[in-house]
């Protein structure tokens, strides 16, 4: 392993699985994926009481705390201006099929709302036992559109199958044999290592899910899934769809754990028109995002969870401090193991 050789260098070490090896003792295994960076970046966004995204802060408005300890912010600005590669998973599974043709039609919708052909990527995944890449990243939004468009599951020996290129997760099998067999946590996990940890720091990384949260199949869990999202600074805004008559329903703990916990946001539509409300209000956020940076005080290299909290003061205009959305912590050269 290297070592730090210079002031406020450190490894911030993207994972390939969970974090309880920290506590366990155990060493760094070999195959980890490193960027060397020294710099945090934390996004974020802000709302008013009317629930209203505020769109004027300035670098002076906003105080940036790691495990309580004031950090200076180096960068600032709204994070709009940096590319934005955009991964969008649906579910495929049996507990999807009576409202799958409205999601399309919505995830269309979006893709027109919030992918700038000359500047963003987007990657179209849909996954039941296993996760298929239906459309690789492209700024070509009718190709997406296609893509999304060809999606209709295909009942195979292990549940419902796409029909792009299988994304192998791990030497294991997928587990389960019901009808709506799905590995959420494998398609979250498989995004953020094979799509997402290769692209450069300045990227914005995006998940869209549409699923049940309902998993039942995936080699990888929900904490390993979280933990690759953090380490490859990756936002999770999970929409929560699902059947009732053949499923649980929607497991809104779960994808409220996933979306809060990377900066993210949990939807729950009851019907079409709130589904495409979700869709847009996803858009709309992620045009009214911030980003800020800094290079932690804490040149401790001994792998920890830092957490994190952004302060920023309520407009002279209005009395009530604003709502904030940015996700909670992140591993400092956490090492994990594969699915």
């Amino acid at each position: 392993m290297r070592r730090i050789l210079k002031t406020f260098g450190f490894w911030l070490v993207i994972s390939l699985s969970q974090c309880v090896l920290i506590a366990n003792g155990q060493t760094e295994p070999d195959d980890v994926i490193r960027v060397d960076t020294n710099l945090v970046n934390l996004f974020f966004s802000a709302v008013d009481k009317d629930n209203r995204f505020m769109t004027s802060f300035e670098r002076s408005d906003v105080t940036v705390y790691e495990d309580g300890v004031r950090q200076e912010i180096l960068t600032f600005q709204k994070s709009t201006d940096r590319p934005l590669s955009l991964a969008l998973l649906i579910d495929i599974s049996g507990s999807e099929k009576r409202t799958l043709i409205e999601e399309k039609i919505a995830a269309k919708s979006f893709l027109d709302a919030v992918i700038r052909r000359e500047l963003d990527q987007v990657a179209i995944i849909s996954f039941a036992a296993d996760p298929f890449l239906e459309q690789p990243l492209t700024n070509n939004i009718d190709e997406s559109k296609r893509a999304i468009d060809r999606i209709q599951p295909v009942k195979g020996v292990l549940g419902y199958q796409g029909k792009g290129t299988v994304l192998p997760v791990g030497t294991k099998p997928a587990t389960g044999s019901l009808s709506y067999t799905s590995a959420i946590w494998d398609a979250l996990w498989i995004t953020s290592r094979h799509l997402f940890s290769p692209l450069p720091t300045n990227i914005r990384r995006v998940v869209v899910i549409v699923t049940d949260g309902e998993d039942t199949s995936s080699r990888a869990n929900l904490d390993e899934a979280i933990d690759i999202t953090l380490h490859t600074d990756t936002v999770v805004y999970a929409i929560g769809v699902g059947d009732t008559s053949i499923a649980d329903g929607v497991n809104k703990s779960t994808l409220s754990k996933i979306a809060l916990r990377t900066g993210g946001q949990f939807f729950s539509p009851r019907k079409n028109e709130d589904l495409t409300d979700a869709f847009e209000r996803i858009a709309n956020e992620l045009r009214n995002q911030y980003l800020l940076s800094y290079v932690p005080l804490n040149t401790n290299a001994e792998p920890s969870y830092r957490r994190l909290r952004i302060e920023v003061g309520a407009p002279k205009s209005q009395r009530h401090r604003p709502r904030l959305f940015y996700r909670p912590g992140y591993y400092f050269r956490q090492p994990t193991a594969k699915p």
